[in-house]
């Protein structure tokens, strides 16, 4: 079982210089026990002081900064973002979206000076939005980032990646690699009514199975984002 958005939650509050600490009211998280090591940067959870331990340590890496669960320690994060900066260099000689590359200008009709303010002044009203990001017609228009936050920068992308995934999936069917009309063959749903849910089901969202999204308590997403492996 691990803890990590209590222990995700406290190093927010550590960061932003807050004292009290949040007691979650429901079960089994108000069982846990935090230890707050500020010297090392490092907030340590368990049940009981010995049971499902967890570890999170914050760390800095140029404009970037962020928490780390279990062993893996910042160091090994920034080579896995070198590898990544790496591969994206090779794509600087190819045009968005393809590449890295951008086009010399933008559509006359556009007030980018009007735009980018429009950016800015939605970034300062919300630090809860990390970035935004205008394109049309395959035309990278302008973007905007929070302060420490850059086009590198790994976010997670939440119901974003559902579109993406849709997206893929289409490409996939488009090149006869995929019927998405096909049930999934998950292994385990193969001995209950699951088994005829389809790939499409999924991907429209319209399979059927019982879910709860409810961030305040133990619930469906709960459990899937910080219990479940």
């Amino acid at each position: 079982m691990q803890l990590s958005m209590r222990a995700r939650i406290i190093f927010c509050q550590i960061l932003m210089k807050k004292i009290s600490i949040t007691h979650w009211g429901f079960f089994p998280v108000n069982l846990s026990r935090l230890s707050i090591d500020r010297k090392n940067k490092k907030v340590k959870s368990s049940f009981f002081g010995f049971i499902a331990k967890q570890v999170a340590t914050y760390y800095e890496n140029g404009n970037t900064c962020g928490c780390v669960l279990g062993m893996k320690i910042p160091e090994i994060i920034s080579n896995q973002r070198k590898n990544v900066l790496k591969k994206a260099s090779e794509t600087d000689s190819l045009l968005w979206p393809r590449g890295n590359k951008l086009p010399d200008s933008i559509p006359a009709y556009i007030d980018i000076a009007k735009l980018n303010q429009v950016l800015e002044d939605a970034l300062k009203e919300s630090l809860s939005i990390y970035a935004i990001v205008i394109a049309q017609n395959n035309l990278l228009i302008t973007e905007q980032y929070q302060t420490g936050i850059n086009k590198n920068s790994r976010l997670l992308g939440w119901s974003m990646t559902k579109t993406i995934a849709n997206a893929l999936f289409g490409i996939l069917e488009k090149n006869g690699l995929i019927n998405t009309n096909q049930t999934t063959g998950i292994s385990e749903w193969q001995h209950d009514e699951r088994k005829k849910i389809t790939i499409n089901n999924l991907l429209q969202m319209s399979s059927g199975l019982q879910w709860t999204e409810n961030y305040a308590k133990l619930s469906s997403v709960t459990r899937m984002l910080y219990l479940e492996k």
